[in-house]
Order: C-alpha cells, then sequence, then structure tokens
C-alpha cells in the first residue's frame, strides 16, 4: 500500500475523497488519469497564453479545476477557478501576473503524485 500521507502533507483533501470514491483504488484510478493528462493540458495552456486565446485557456483551466474538486487537491482547483474567472472577463493582465504561481503549484502537484506512485 502506499503511503497516503505524501498526499495529505502536500495539501490533498483525502477526508472528503474517501467520502467520495470510498475506497483507495478507485481514487488512484481517477488520479492516475489526472497526472497522465496533466502534462499535455500544461502545455496546451501555455500555448494558449502565447496566443493569447484566453477562450480556450478558460475551458481547460475550468476542467482542471473540476477534476482537482473531484480529487481533493483544493488549492489547484481554487488557484484554477481564478484564471478561468480572469480569462472570461479577457484580463490577460491578471493572467500573466499569476501564471508562473499557476504552473509552479500545477507541477508542485504532478510532482507530489509522481512521489506517491514512487516514480
Amino acid at each position: 500500500m502506499r503511503d497516503i500521507s505524501i498526499l495529505k502533507s502536500n495539501g490533498f483533501d483525502i477526508d472528503s475523497v474517501f467520502e467520495t470514491f470510498g475506497e483507495i483504488e478507485v481514487y488512484e484510478e481517477i488520479l492516475t488519469d489526472f497526472y497522465n493528462q496533466a502534462k499535455e493540458r500544461g502545455l496546451k495552456i501555455i500555448e494558449c497564453i502565447k496566443n493569447g486565446d484566453l477562450k480556450n485557456y478558460a475551458i481547460i483551466v475550468h476542467s482542471i479545476k473540476g477534476e482537482c474538486l473531484y480529487l481533493g487537491i483544493n488549492k489547484l482547483a481554487d488557484m484554477s477557478y481564478e484564471q478561468q474567472l480572469k480569462a472570461e472577463e479577457n484580463d490577460m493582465q491578471f493572467i500573466k501576473a499569476h501564471f508562473n504561481e499557476y504552473i509552479e503549484e500545477f507541477t508542485r502537484i504532478l510532482n507530489t503524485i509522481k512521489k506517491y506512485y514512487g516514480k
């Protein structure tokens, strides 16, 4: 069995996750899917910012937000929601000012998942 404290100590709301999923195996399946899709999503959001494509940026960060809420990754969910709202408002200045912080948190979460799986 994997060390769940790795997730807990990195801000994953594991208690709410167990209420939703019941079993760790189900959670781990969805967490693995999130992790596997994350690199592509990260590249897409960077591309959207470079191209000034806030419409698609909002769609992608909205998707990240939903999955993070589902997985108990609340800080990244909150940050994704903020990015989504600002993209919908066409506030590129805000997005660019906070983009590095957002990507750092996104990367930190992926590294935590990687550590959890012993990769």
